[in-house]
């Protein structure tokens, strides 16, 4: 052995036995913690490749932000093309679940009651058949009976408030589900004109920022407007992906912001609550439900596909046309935003169970399967 190799080899024995005996010495719980921090930085790692597979998932399906918050911190971001989720965009259908909250607040103080014949506000509807029976629930749940609305609302170059109030009834009120504008352009003017007579603004949109978004400090949102300047209570909304995870953080968080109380203790059971024609739809938002002991499922929803039929049975939905959507998840601690200029080929189940997974680092434990729920 040759006179370097001899001394290359004292020194890794002289260096390598003072290693050895702090080994032997340190206390048991530091080498526990060594070995904590060594399990969990795969962990860490899987977490972020999971997350990063949700984004691409979407991403290959138009979507261009996906945004997840966990407690109050944002730990996972994505945004390609250009874009940003702090940049305003459209809600489209999402708009829909801020109405929901919107009547409760204004049930809680008393500028309207769920439960009351919406013709005690629209006197024109009193004495005709089956509108004089809807109920201001009723229309939150759009259940109303109306038709649907979408050709005789498209347009923006009218007064939808008053076009809405001309709608034809399809069934009795609380019958079936019916998905369309109509019936939140309905709510739109009953709440205007319940605002007016207590003095407030008439404006429902403003009235929205005023005791919701004001406080979660989202502002300059935008919104579309027809041309008697009513808002688009349907589909309206403009906020960026951050000022959407506000408002689904004060959902996931049982209506607290911030150690601040917005919405009454039982205001979210009042939005989750279904009915019989749709048990997946509460208030003016998406629910999933899980399906009957007896395996039945609501008859309009057979061929539909489920948000996530592997659990979930708390997650909230606000879904848009062309791939938007809001989750809220209660038990994971999370809201995630995700922005999109298409939902074709898209399924909620698919990025959810990569957000799922990403979440609690395992794969979910299958559940009863969900009540199925129509795509926008």
């Amino acid at each position: 052995m040759n006179t370097r190799l001899r001394w290359a080899r004292r020194w890794v024995i002289a260096l390598g036995l003072p290693v050895c005996i702090a080994c032997a010495s340190a206390p048991e719980h530091a080498r526990s913690d060594a070995r904590a921090t060594d399990a969990t930085a795969p962990k860490s790692e899987l977490r972020k490749a999971r997350f990063e597979a949700a984004a691409a998932y979407s991403e290959a399906h138009g979507g261009f932000v996906l945004l997840v918050v966990e407690g109050d911190e944002v730990v996972f971001e994505a945004a390609v093309g250009g874009h940003s989720s702090r940049t305003l965009h459209p809600l489209n259908g999402g708009s829909e679940a801020f109405w929901g909250v919107v009547a409760v607040v204004a049930d809680e103080q008393d500028l309207l009651d769920l439960d009351e014949p919406v013709a005690f506000t629209l006197e024109e509807w009193a004495d005709e058949p089956l509108k004089g029976e809807v109920r201001i629930r009723q229309l939150l749940r759009f259940s109303s009976g109306l038709e649907a609305g979408f050709t005789a609302l498209k347009h923006a170059d009218q007064n939808r408030f008053e076009t809405s109030l001309e709608l034809e009834m399809i069934s009795r009120p609380a019958e079936r589900f019916q998905y369309g504008p109509s019936h939140l352009t309905v709510f739109g003017e009953l709440l205007r004109r319940k605002l007016a007579a207590a003095g407030y603004n008439p404006d429902p949109a403003l009235y929205l920022e005023e005791q919701i978004f004001e406080p979660l400090g989202v502002d300059s949102v935008r919104w579309d407007r027809d041309a008697a300047g009513n808002v688009d209570l349907s589909g309206g909304a403009h906020l960026s992906a951050r000022q959407w995870a506000r408002f689904g953080r004060l959902l996931r968080d049982d209506g607290i912001w911030k150690k601040h109380r917005l919405l009454g203790p039982e205001a979210m059971a009042t939005l989750r609550e279904g009915t019989k024609s749709n048990p997946g739809f509460g208030l003016s938002i998406w629910t999933n439900p899980l399906v009957k002991p007896d395996g039945t499922r609501a008859p309009w929803m057979v061929e539909r596909q489920s948000f996530y039929p592997e659990g979930l049975p708390d997650l909230l939905v606000a879904p848009g046309q062309g791939g938007q959507r809001l989750y809220v998840i209660p038990s994971l601690d999370l809201v995630v935003v995700r922005f999109a200029n298409r939902s074709r080929g898209f399924r909620d189940t698919k990025l959810l169970k990569h957000i799922v997974e990403a979440a609690l680092s395992t794969p979910p434990a299958p559940a009863a399967s969900p009540v199925n729920v129509p795509q926008p």
